[in-house]
């Protein structure tokens, strides 16, 4: 897994990227990570031996870390 920085904002708005593709946003809320990590606890397969990345989108072009 590949995070951009963590941040503490009550919300899931996250988008998940592929190795190999551009990397959307700078920061990510903490709840964002626990959803995805929640997800792929519960199906295993899910991004199995894959490199993926997510970031909140809405951050995108920042030109530091959303806070």
């Amino acid at each position: 897994m590949r995070l951009a920085w963590l941040n503490d904002k009550n919300d899931t708005n996250y988008t998940v990227t592929q190795k190999g593709e551009e990397y959307i946003g700078v920061s990510v809320s903490r709840k964002s990570c626990a959803q995805v990590i929640t997800k792929i606890i519960n199906n295993p397969k899910k991004y199995s031996r894959e490199s993926i990345g997510f970031a909140d989108p809405t951050t995108q072009g920042s030109s530091r870390p959303v806070y």
